[in-house]
């Protein structure tokens, strides 16, 4: 049976998980605490979610305990090439801009940023737009590329890492001509080749933590589909921490219906095709 939060359990749950992980549940959210943790309530031994509310305040946002509520809580929705103009915009009008500049010796590297990468699609799909670029003449990015792949579950990660999916998964986006070159088949499952995997650093990241320690500045920041999850306070903070670890003209790539405007001036939105993506500007 489902136990039932208060709504003072429930507001004091909401305040806890915006403090920790940024996340801000709408006040119709709250059935979606009842049904997603009240299988860890009671495995806790807990009597009540203000019993369970207490353990978790005490419980690092690190530790096990804490990780499985958000792995109960996060929607790790996710799919190849998501909404694929995005990925078109990525391949076709910024990776030659890259291109041209380390040929001219302007940079060394590319560093890409996949900040919410959920079960590997994303950063996956980046390092396979890459090498579809170094298919072509001229192409030669993967040499000079090196993408950081984060998310706060550990569950989602390490399914990220392992790198295996099944049959439905492969089916969500997925061009079919990509199955037979980039992935190897593994018991009913395909497994993604070395080619890939090897541009890519995983790492979990709560995107309230500090960001100097991860391996920028970037050229590239996809940071899709998490941020309309966020209150508008910690939008504010996060594209400004944003800012700081990517190069001047810079890209950002966001989810559909999401927008650094209204909460930075730091970024120019541009437009291609109706599909908006936005440029750190150059002081």
């Amino acid at each position: 049976m489902t136990l039932t939060i208060a709504a003072q359990e429930f507001a004091l749950f909401r305040e806890l998980l915006h403090d920790r992980c940024g996340i801000l549940l709408p006040d119709n959210k709250k059935y979606l605490l009842e049904t997603r943790l009240s299988g860890l309530v009671k495995d806790a031994r807990c009597i009540s979610f203000g019993q369970f509310y207490l353990m978790t305040k005490t419980a690092s946002v690190h530790s096990a305990f804490f990780q499985s509520i958000i792995d109960a809580i996060t929607t790790n929705e996710t799919l190849w090439f998501r909404d694929r103009k995005p990925f078109e915009i990525f391949a076709g009008q910024v990776l030659p801009l890259y291109q041209d500049s380390i040929r001219a010796g302007k940079q060394q590297t590319l560093k890409i940023w996949s900040a919410a990468c959920s079960t590997g699609q994303e950063p996956y799909s980046i390092a396979m737009s890459i090498l579809e670029h170094d298919g072509l003449p001229g192409g030669n990015l993967a040499a000079y590329t090196q993408i950081l792949a984060t998310d706060i579950s550990a569950q989602a990660l390490a399914l990220a890492q392992n790198g295996r999916y099944d049959s439905l998964s492969m089916g969500r986006g997925l061009p079919n001509h990509y199955i037979g070159k980039y992935f190897t088949p593994e018991n009913n499952q395909w497994l993604i080749n070395n080619s890939v995997r090897r541009l890519i650093t995983f790492k979990q990241f709560n995107l309230k933590d500090p960001m100097a320690g991860l391996f920028g500045p970037f050229d590239i920041i996809f940071l899709r589909n998490v941020v309309i999850y966020f209150s508008d306070i910690f939008k504010k903070q996060l594209y400004n921490n944003l800012r700081r670890v990517m190069k001047p003209g810079g890209f950002l790539f966001l989810g559909a219906g999401e927008s650094a405007s209204g909460y930075s001036e730091a970024f120019e939105m541009l437009d291609r095709d109706g599909i908006i993506y936005f440029r750190l500007k150059i002081e």
